[in-house]
């Protein structure tokens, strides 16, 4: 074997370690983007559940304020999606909406509302929008 590999010339030699190079650059770049895919699959996995939960939560407190205090179970399914889903501020806002629940029968949504509405405008690629929104509310008077 020796015997074999003394005679390959330099050439050959500077060669075969070009192909071997090739394919070790190669393989690990294969490797690398295959991680990078995988990685932002994942994360796109995440921010589009994350949104989906948001969006319905965003729905349900809309829907859900200016009503009478029967519906504070339904809003606590929704304070908890948004603890565990939304960013630092929103599951912040929406542990002071739970406090204030809590210890006055009552809360204001608006801020956790705007928040939420800011950033799923973001997430979505929406232009933002700087005006105040109303809310239609319609009620329906016993006669």
């Amino acid at each position: 074997m020796l015997l074999c590999l003394a005679g390959i010339s330099n050439d050959a030699w500077i060669n075969l370690f070009g192909q071997v190079a090739q394919v070790v650059v190669a393989v690990g770049g294969w490797w690398f983007v295959h991680r990078l895919e995988k990685a932002r699959g994942i994360e796109a996995e995440r921010r589009e559940v994350g949104v989906k939960y948001l969006i319905v939560a965003y729905r349900e407190l809309e829907r859900l304020s200016n009503q009478p205090r029967d519906v504070i179970n339904e809003l606590s399914r929704v304070i908890a999606d948004i603890q565990l889903f939304g960013s630092p501020k929103e599951a912040e806002l929406a542990t002071e909406v739970a406090r204030s629940i809590a210890d006055t029968g009552g809360a204001s949504l608006d801020k956790l509302l705007q928040e939420l509405h800011s950033r799923l405008r973001e997430e979505l690629g929406l232009e933002a929008i700087a005006k105040p929104r109303i809310y239609l509310r319609s009620t329906t008077k016993s006669s």
